[in-house]
């Protein structure tokens, strides 16, 4: 989108208080754990005998990010991220033309 970039992560079976999101000037880094709860991975009845799962998620980022102008929303294992791209007065984008 012009003004913002949107990042849709699926993350089903983690809970919120395991995930981090750390961003850097031209990288998004979604981290986490999922701690094998047995939903939507085993059934209840199987025990995960492989303990917790760690994920890490490296996103890069084509522009310049306002960074106080973050949003992070997580509802039933989606994460949803908006990040505000900054602009500059009077700038335009336009192709350039190769002869």
């Amino acid at each position: 989108e012009p003004e913002k970039i949107t990042i849709t992560a699926e993350l089903p079976g983690v809970d919120a208080a395991d995930i981090s999101i750390i961003i850097k000037p031209d990288m998004l880094i979604i981290t986490g754990e999922d701690k094998g709860t047995g939903e939507d991975t085993l059934p209840d009845s199987l025990p995960d005998k492989y303990g917790p799962k760690f994920f890490r998620r490296l996103i890069p980022i084509p522009c310049r990010i306002d960074m106080q102008n973050v949003q992070a929303v997580f509802t039933r294992g989606i994460l949803q991220i908006k990040l505000a791209k900054v602009l500059r007065d009077g700038m335009t984008r336009f192709r350039i033309p190769i002869e």
